[in-house]
């Protein structure tokens, strides 16, 4: 699969840019994660420090023959940041994206008991755990880290 990265020449911070493009559903989609809770994978963030949870889920994408994608995530602070594996995330330039935690709303899903949702201004991340436990649990611990700072 082919990445997508640097095809836009400008940088916009989450500091209240407000962007009103209309384009194609890609571009709106990453217009959409700069203000609506996404951050740059470069973007230095405020963390606690503490990792508050981490692990492996599976992140549902567009493709279609291979819709949910393994990532790592990890918790920390009002941030959920997510990679490819457990040692990419130690990388800087390897980390997917940075999501505020204070800019979504996280929920069960209420069709599959293993679905969680990270719901942002334009877009949605719908997550799948290994069961319903699990996924109860990473919503108790991101609904839990929305009010820190």
């Amino acid at each position: 699969g082919g990445g997508v990265g640097g095809s836009s020449g400008e940088r916009k911070s989450l500091s209240g840019v407000a962007f009103k493009v209309k384009s194609s559903r890609a571009d709106a989609v990453s217009k959409g994660r700069q203000q609506g809770g996404w951050g740059h994978r470069n973007s230095a963030h405020p963390g606690s420090g503490d990792i508050l949870k981490q692990g492996y889920l599976h992140k549902k994408g567009t493709n279609l023959i291979q819709p949910w994608q393994r990532r790592y995530f990890v918790a920390e602070g009002h941030y959920v940041k997510y990679a490819n594996d457990d040692k990419q995330i130690e990388n800087v330039d390897e980390i997917k994206a940075s999501i505020d935690l204070n800019l979504v709303t996280v929920e069960l899903s209420t069709s599959k008991p293993d679905v969680f949702e990270l719901k942002m201004a334009d877009s949605t991340v719908v997550l799948r755990a290994n069961c319903a436990a699990d996924a109860k649990s990473w919503v108790e611990v991101l609904q839990g880290n929305q009010s820190r700072s």
